[in-house]
């Protein structure tokens, strides 16, 4: 009987422990309008255009670009166990559009670097030289996903810096085609003539 007693009430204990286990937080950060922007090879640095570009804009003079986000990721709590960190992306053409093409020459093509804390170049304002400017690392090509409708996904996990702005920089490795890739930026108000849902936004889950 007294064995009985006893196991009754650590059942229910292991029980209440499963039911109120709280699940992973997330938190939900877009990037920071004034620090989002393109660089190019030329050092000409564009942070006013509702589109930022990766790629090439000519075939003759052609000027390879170099995109910027950042992020402030000091809302993330510290201590906590990161589980994801994914930047998604909004390509800036019409809806409808068959985004297939673009996917297929980006993956396995593309460059996805991360500043050290204090933002490439030292700084979070973009420069000419942050186009040349040495990454705190360069992530492998398998972090660059494929989502819903096709648009384009960045897994940042590891890298996301808990005590200021987290500043990642995307480009493409081979260009063959000379062609510019365009997302939708930070400064758009939902006017551009292409929208399709919204600014690039870093979404961490954390437990």
């Amino acid at each position: 009987m007294k064995l009985k007693s006893m196991l009754i009430p650590l059942g229910l204990s292991v029980f209440c422990g499963v039911v109120n286990a709280a699940p992973p937080a997330t938190t939900v950060t877009p990037s920071i309008a004034y620090l989002d922007g393109d660089v190019n090879s030329s050092w000409v640095v564009d942070t006013l255009s509702d589109e930022l570009t990766i790629g090439s804009t000519g075939v003759f003079f052609p000027n390879t670009h170099k995109t910027i986000l950042t992020f402030d990721t000091t809302a993330v709590p510290g201590g906590q166990e990161i589980r994801d960190a994914l930047v998604r992306l909004h390509y800036a053409v019409p809806n409808g559009t068959d985004y297939s093409g673009l996917a297929e020459y980006i993956e396995d093509n593309i460059k996805i670097e991360v500043a050290a804390p204090f933002g490439f170049g030292g700084s979070y304002t973009i420069t000419g030289l942050d186009y040349y400017s040495l990454p705190l690392v360069t992530l492998a090509p398998e972090a660059f996903q494929i989502g819903f409708l096709g648009q384009p996904i960045l897994d940042l996990t590891g890298h996301i810096n808990l005590n200021g702005y987290t500043q990642v920089a995307i480009s493409l490795i081979n260009n063959p085609e000379n062609i510019a890739i365009n997302f939708i930026s930070s400064d758009t108000d939902g006017g551009h003539p292409y929208y399709y849902n919204g600014q690039p936004t870093l979404e961490v889950s954390y437990k």
